[in-house]
């Protein structure tokens, strides 16, 4: 009988054990020196986009500027609010701590704008410090 029970608890110091090494193992720090990526607003220099445009075309827009000053930025997404007279976009980065290359990143990120669009077509970008960058594109009818 007492045989029995110290089985019993070794296989649940075992499994207590088990366990406790899975959940250090499933932390949410990305790699091993404890670094977490941080996302950021990324400040757009410039919008490069047509002065005018038909109602029915579609747009195609780049954004210009600086992702970072090194490897350890990189562009990840754009955020977009649309209005058929107004896109409101916001650039997105990650920083990730770590050995990073010494090459300045840049944004050269291309954006499609479909019809319908209205006049004046304002595209409106979010900047890091709560500044906005604007460009006004102007619509005729076909």
């Amino acid at each position: 009988m007492n045989l029995q029970k110290g089985k019993i608890m070794s296989r649940s110091a075992f499994v207590a054990l088990l366990l406790t090494f899975m959940t250090v193992g499933c932390s949410t720090v990305d790699n091993g020196n404890n670094t977490r990526d941080k996302d950021f607003i990324i400040r757009v220099d410039s919008v490069e986009a047509p002065s005018s445009a038909s109602s029915s075309d579609t747009l195609h827009i780049t954004l210009h500027g600086i992702v970072g000053p090194d490897g350890c930025y990189r562009f990840d997404h754009i955020e977009a609010d649309r209005q058929p007279d107004t896109l409101k976009l916001t650039a997105w980065g990650i920083h990730h701590d770590g050995i990073c290359t010494q090459a300045v990143v840049a944004l050269h990120e291309p954006y499609r704008i479909d019809p319908p669009l209205e006049d004046p077509f304002v595209i409106a970008v979010r900047q890091p410090d709560g500044s906005v960058l604007k460009n006004t594109v102007r619509i005729y009818s076909p």
